[in-house]
């Protein structure tokens, strides 16, 4: 089996923890698009689900992988902490996220990926990253420190020049060696948070004598729209000046080449 340079892995949220299925299954539709917009074809993208989308994106690079285990309840989770209780809800999406992760993770490593980037259904990406990585390829990993956030409901492109690995979990591609193999039948709270806690993988890694760097161009695309987790289109209501400040210094016109390497 041939080596392949990045492993895209989408964990798609169940049906029934979405607000719009619809408005997902398109953005889905329209995260895979900016996927295979890579300018070569060695890489391979796994979706892993529990519902299947509405509408499905064929590509010969596109693999939908039905996940085989239960949504897990909150009931059920091992070593909770005081911090899960106060949010049960949101803690049994990012297990179940995070579990969706690891298992695309341990299929694509099955495929001989060399480097894995796990991918926000609804997020949008650079066609340079794989470009990069072949080019680079540090045999460590990286991290995205710069992106953009659009704003869907008015229309709005901001940058965002540092951090982008705080807000958004689009922002780790880690060379296959230094994923470590999980215990899927673990219902341990924290078992699968190595990208899902994408803020602390670099963290993680520097633990261990690993220094994965960042890519040094603006790589991703946050969609922040009606159906986010976190409601980060809300920031962008009222009139603060927070939010007029981010407008007129942060805001970043949509043009050609931009619709071009991210399918925007």
């Amino acid at each position: 089996m041939d080596n392949i340079n990045i492993g895209f892995v989408i964990a798609l949220k169940p049906k029934f923890n979405s607000k719009n299925w619809e408005n997902d299954s398109k953005l889905l539709y329209q995260t895979l698009e900016s996927i295979c917009n890579q300018e070569s074809e060695d890489f391979m993208a796994f979706v892993v689900y529990h519902d299947l989308p509405n509408i499905l994106f064929n590509h010969k690079k596109i693999h939908y992988l039905k996940f085989p285990f239960s949504f897990c309840v909150f009931e059920s989770l091992d070593k909770i902490k005081a911090e899960h209780r106060e949010n049960p809800e949101g803690t049994t999406y990012f297990f179940d996220q995070g579990k969706k992760i690891m298992y695309g993770a341990e299929i694509a490593k099955f495929h001989n990926c060399k480097y894995i980037m796990s991918v926000d259904f609804d997020d949008l990406i650079s066609n340079r990253i794989l470009k990069y990585i072949t080019e680079d390829d540090n045999r460590s990993g990286y991290f995205v420190e710069k992106g953009y956030i659009y704003y869907t409901e008015k229309k709005l492109l901001l940058r965002r020049k540092k951090r982008m690995n705080g807000i958004n979990g689009s922002t780790n591609i880690i060379y296959h060696q230094n994923i470590s193999n999980v215990d899927l039948f673990s219902n341990d709270v924290d078992s699968f948070s190595f990208f899902s806690a994408h803020y602390y993988t670099k963290f993680r890694l520097l633990e261990q004598g690993i220094v994965i760097k960042p890519l040094p161009f603006y790589a991703i695309v946050y969609r922040a729209h009606i159906s986010n987790w976190f409601n980060i289109h809300t920031h962008m209501n009222g009139f603060s000046l927070k939010v007029i400040y981010k407008y007129f210094f942060q805001r970043h016109f949509i043009t050609k080449a931009m619709r071009k390497e991210f399918r925007l």
